[in-house]
């Protein structure tokens, strides 16, 4: 389950952050209001391909962080990605630059675009 979104830089945006409670969450908004932008930012920390085009107006650089409470996954899942998860929490760090560099963090740890392509799989899709 998705607990938390910060986005920095992005599009339009400055810095969002929101949370979110257990349960069923919708976005909802007139048109322009920046549902889409959440959209792109969480792909972005589910692997998603990065464009420096998202990367906001005068902004060197955009970050999305994230935090999935994963409980509830399978132990198998559990067991392939234990050294990437700490208590039943995965927290994905994304940022991208205008020179095309990306780096990836899970749980604070670096990590490879494959491997959080990987781990975010069972959890989230888009």
């Amino acid at each position: 389950m998705l607990k938390r979104i910060r986005i920095d830089n992005i599009a339009l945006l400055d810095t969002v952050e929101l949370e979110f409670a257990p349960g069923l969450s919708v976005l909802t908004g007139e048109t322009g209001a920046g549902k889409s932008v959440i959209v792109t930012a969480l792909s972005l920390v589910l692997g998603g391909r990065a464009d420096r085009e998202y990367i906001r107006f005068r902004a060197d650089s955009a970050a999305v962080e994230a935090s999935f409470n994963i409980s509830r996954m399978s132990a198998d899942y559990k067991k392939d990605f234990a050294s990437l998860i700490e208590n039943n929490e995965l927290a994905i760090y994304r940022r991208i630059t205008r020179d095309g560099k990306s780096k990836v963090k899970i749980n604070g740890r670096s990590a490879t675009l494959a491997q959080l392509k990987a781990v975010t799989a069972p959890v989230a899709e888009i």
